[in-house]
C-alpha cells in the first residue's frame, strides 16, 4: 500500500479472484476491512504523528520508534503513520488508514461481500475515514510562539500533553478546551490536519475516477 490503488485496480483484482477460487464476487463474503490513504505533504510527517493526543475518548499508542500511532476502539483502528520512511519514499507521505473489526459496522457501508466493493462504497469509505480523522485532537508544533502571552504558552504546554486531556479534564471541560486549541491552531500554526485533509480528499478523486 505504498502505491496509489485505484478503482480499476480493485476491479483487475475482483477478476483474478474470481479466476484463482472460481467463484463469483457475491459469495466472497467480506469479514473486515481495511482502507486508508497516502497523503503527500510539505512537512515532516513526524511533525504531526508527534502531536497526537486521543480520538473519541482514546489516546493514541505509539510503536516503531513513534512512527505508528493508532486507536483502538471495540469496532475499528484508527492508524496514522509515516510511509514515506516506511518505504524509503522520496516524497514525504502520511498514511491514514481505518481498520473495521466488526461485521454489521462494515454493511452500514453497504458492503457485505466482494461484489459490493465499488464507486459509492469507496466514498462512503472515503467519508467515514474523514470523519474518523476529523475527530482526531493533536497538537499543532508549527504553532507560532513568538507574539504570544505568558498565560497562553502555559495553556499550550497544558494543551500538548495527552496526560492533561486525558486524567485532568471531564468530558465538558475537554469539549471547551478542544474549541480552544483548534482556534490556536486556526490562528498561529500551519494547520496540519488541514493540509493532511486537503490532500486525501484530491487523492480520493484520483482514485476513484
Amino acid at each position: 500500500n505504498g502505491n496509489q490503488f485505484t478503482l480499476d485496480n480493485i476491479s483487475e483484482v475482483i477478476e483474478h479472484l474470481k479466476s484463482l477460487f472460481n467463484c463469483k464476487p457475491q459469495q466472497m463474503i467480506i469479514q473486515n476491512i481495511e482502507f486508508g490513504f497516502n497523503a503527500n505533504v510539505n512537512f515532516e510527517p513526524q511533525q504531526f504523528i508527534k502531536g497526537l493526543l486521543y480520538q473519541n475518548g482514546k489516546q493514541f499508542e505509539y510503536r516503531f520508534n513513534n512512527r505508528f500511532a493508532q486507536v483502538v476502539h471495540q469496532r475499528y483502528f484508527l492508524k496514522v503513520y509515516n510511509k514515506s520512511e516506511q518505504y524509503g519514499m522520496a516524497d514525504p507521505t502520511i498514511r491514514i488508514e481505518l481498520k473495521i473489526v466488526k461485521t454489521e459496522y462494515i454493511k452500514e457501508l453497504g458492503i457485505k461481500t466482494l461484489a459490493d466493493i465499488n464507486e459509492q462504497s469507496l466514498s462512503k469509505e472515503k467519508d467515514l475515514l474523514l470523519k474518523r480523522f476529523d475527530e482526531v485532537v493533536y497538537y499543532d508544533y508549527t504553532i507560532q510562539k513568538e507574539h504570544l502571552k505568558e498565560i497562553q504558552l502555559r495553556t499550550l504546554r497544558n494543551y500538548s500533553n495527552p496526560r492533561f486531556w486525558v486524567d485532568e479534564l471531564n468530558i465538558k471541560s475537554r469539549c471547551y478546551h478542544r474549541k480552544n486549541l483548534i482556534l490556536f491552531i486556526t490562528r498561529f500554526s500551519d494547520n496540519l490536519h488541514s493540509q493532511i485533509r486537503a490532500n486525501l480528499i484530491r487523492k480520493f478523486r484520483q482514485i476513484n475516477q
